[in-house]
């Protein structure tokens, strides 16, 4: 077995790792993958359309 086998091993049973546990994280990580996609798509498209808006919210500019 290797090295890093052992350490997974060893991870799993301080933490109580079962196969479920394992298919929730598993889930919950693809979530935030593409909530973090979403955001970079964003600021991609503020990019390309313009100046970003300021983290104001709905503040309009000053002339």
């Amino acid at each position: 077995m290797s090295k890093f086998l052992r350490i997974m091993h060893r991870g799993h049973s301080k933490v109580g790792y079962s196969e479920r546990k394992g298919r929730l994280l598993m889930m919950m990580s693809d979530e935030q993958h593409k909530h973090i996609a979403s955001v970079i798509l964003q600021w991609l498209n503020q990019d390309t359309n313009g100046p970003a808006e300021s983290s104001g919210g709905n503040k309009r500019l000053k002339k």
